[in-house]
Parts: C-alpha cells; sequence; structure tokens
C-alpha cells in the first residue's frame, strides 16, 4: 500500500517554545507518527512510515545512519543496557490507518562504543 497524499514529517524538539530557536530542524519524507529517543551521546533516533529508522545529530541534523525496517515505524524507539553495550531498539508494525505496509518486527541495534 502506498501512502495517501503528500506527507512529510518536522522534527523540531523546541517548537513549543516560540522565544527559542531550535537547535535540531528536520525534515523527513514521511510523518514522524512515532517517538523521538534522544541520547546522552547527541544522537536522536526517529522512525518514518515507511519504515526508514533514522539517527540524526542531536546538534546539527545531521542525518548519521539510516536502517529500512520494511514495516513502517509509528511506535517510539527506546535504549536499553545489556552486558555493558547499549541497544536501540523499535517496533515496526506497520499502519493501515495511514496506508503504510504493515509488519511485525522488532528491530535492535547496538550503539558503537
Amino acid at each position: 500500500m502506498k501512502p495517501r497524499g503528500s506527507r512529510v514529517g518536522q522534527l523540531n524538539p523546541h517548537a513549543q517554545r516560540p522565544h527559542r530557536r531550535p537547535r535540531l530542524q528536520v525534515t523527513t519524507a514521511q510523518p514522524l507518527v512515532g517517538g523521538v529517543l534522544a541520547t546522552a551521546g547527541d544522537l536522536v533516533f526517529v522512525g518514518e512510515g515507511n519504515g526508514d529508522f533514522s539517527a540524526f545529530h542531536a546538534r546539527t541534523g545531521a542525518r548519521l545512519w539510516q536502517f529500512n525496517c520494511g514495516a513502517g515505524v509509528n511506535a517510539p524507539p527506546v535504549t536499553y543496557e545489556l552486558e555493558g553495550r547499549q541497544y536501540v531498539a523499535v517496533a515496526a508494525g506497520g499502519s493501515a490507518i495511514f496506508g503504510y505496509r504493515q509488519g511485525d518486527a522488532i528491530v535492535a541495534f547496538v550503539l558503537p562504543d
């Protein structure tokens, strides 16, 4: 299924503070239906309806990494530590409401030291 209509996403964590200039502002190809995860290491993770799961540099907004999960990423990413390594995980289930490809995956990635 293809998404209906022309849509984009806007990641702007300071949108609710009108007097402050946003540190990070990124436009994505698809709406950002899920949540956002920021790490202490200046990484910001976000997923899109087309399945793209991306990491951005928190200060520059540069896309550092991207992976397509095969289904829409409409859930918030989480982070956890296991045996001294930090991981980021997200569910990719898609959305029939928005017309995004559906799936049933949970994907996890280890962050570099």
